[in-house]
């Protein structure tokens, strides 16, 4: 797995684009191989926490996990902001998060079902490890790429890595966990954690952070929400927010529209992760499509493109119709946030960045804890195939309403 995820992000890097030097080549192999690993294990612990929950506890009980790594994330995310400011050396803090995890998983494989407070710490654990990873990564690529162009480049290969990652892991966690034990699988994904961790001490061109006194800590975090309070930024976050929310829905019955509305096997839900994986893929692999999407413009396609794809995902009645739906939403999410990243890079610098995206991050898992709420009180009430085709209409009117507050850099793809 590891030799196959090098190969494929190591040709999508472009010496002119990265610089002239091997080194700084060198170091986005060395980024790009190990969150390709890292996002794997991310999707890989999260199907198989989530798959054990639901053999435990149905429905609810998968969802009771989402919801409560996603309460984490929102307590965590200011306070890592607040911790890794003070922070200039990054690449330590990666390392951490991902032992910080690694551990964390290897001790819920080794003691298995520790009570509900001890199973709360744990998915607690893992939120923080998430935090620090995400926040301390976008610091280190603000650095270590400080032109915007190659900012953009690194932004787009990353999609590509988050589509190896779905493909990898979910297909990887759902055949597995027929043929192994929780632990096992658990112990498997702890691994994958150490390795990503250990990569990044390859690392050799990322220095501290140009961050002066003032900007640290609290001033930080206080700078960081005026950012926020833009006109602009205000106006993205809260179409971000809501997007959020409705796929928020959308996860929480995914598995359960496989298996009950559909009457498909836990594989073919496994083959859906693949193909929105593939979709992402596609984002990078065809040139066109990255220079045809530009801007404001790539981020209303990526809503009416995702929008899409669940209307046909909601009339799906088969495994092919699964796949294509899925393809169709991979790709035009990978539109969207390499479009919002780009945006983020543009208006943020290494001292704010994982302060910014940790404050909009907190936003969008609040509403996504709000969708996730519905569909725990609503979702025995309503027909899973309507809900479905609801939040495909929901993405249409969100990508709508950001049309109309966009409409000039939409129309100048700025």
């Amino acid at each position: 797995m590891v030799l196959w995820t090098h190969i494929s992000v190591t040709i999508f890097i472009n010496m002119d684009i990265f610089g002239d030097t091997g080194a700084i080549r060198r170091d986005a192999n060395v980024i790009l191989t190990a969150t390709s690993i890292s996002g794997a294990g991310n999707w890989f612990s999260y199907m198989a926490l989530g798959l054990v929950s639901y053999k435990l506890a149905g429905f609810t009980g998968f969802a009771f996990v989402a919801l409560i790594r996603l309460l984490g994330n929102i307590l965590f995310a200011p306070v890592v902001g607040v911790l890794t400011s003070r922070i200039t050396a990054k690449r330590p803090v990666v390392v951490l998060a991902d032992a910080l995890r690694a551990c964390t998983l290897g001790i819920i494989a080794w003691r298995g079902h520790l009570g509900l407070v001890s199973d709360l710490i744990m998915v607690g654990l893992l939120s923080f490890g998430d935090q620090l990873f995400s926040q301390s990564f976008w610091s280190i690529l603000s650095s270590l790429f400080p032109n915007e162009s190659a900012r953009q480049k690194i932004s787009e290969q990353l999609e590509t890595i988050a589509g190896v990652a779905m493909i990898i892991g979910p297909v990887t966690a759902s055949v597995a966990l027929q043929h192994f034990s929780v632990s096992v699988v658990l112990l498997i994904d702890a691994g994958s954690y150490m390795l990503s961790g250990t990569l990044f001490l390859f690392i050799r061109n990322i220095g501290p952070d140009p961050v002066d006194l003032e900007s640290k800590g609290r001033i930080a975090l206080v700078k960081s929400i005026q950012l926020l309070l833009q006109k602009s930024m205000l106006a993205l976050t809260i179409f971000m927010a809501l997007f959020y929310g409705v796929m928020a829905i959308y996860s929480a019955i995914d598995l359960s529209y496989v298996l009950h509305a559909l009457r498909l096997s836990i594989l073919v839900y496994g083959y859906a992760s693949a193909a929105w994986g593939v979709g992402l893929g596609i984002f990078s692999w065809l040139p066109w499509i990255s220079v045809s999407t530009k801007g404001s413009r790539g981020i209303l396609l990526g809503f009416l493109g995702q929008g899409a794809g669940l209307l046909l995902y909601a009339m799906s009645n088969g495994i092919l119709w699964v796949i294509g739906s899925n393809l169709i939403v991979g790709m035009f999410n990978a539109v969207l946030f390499a479009r919002y990243k780009q945006f983020i890079f543009r208006i943020t610098n290494p001292s704010n960045a994982g302060t910014v995206a940790a404050l909009q991050k907190s936003i969008f898992y609040a509403a996504a804890v709000i969708g996730n709420s519905f569909t725990l009180i609503f979702v025995n009430h309503l027909s899973l195939r309507y809900l479905m085709g609801g939040l495909g209409g929901g993405l249409f009117l969100i990508g709508g309403g950001f049309a109309v507050a966009f409409w000039p850099q939409v129309r100048g793809t700025l």
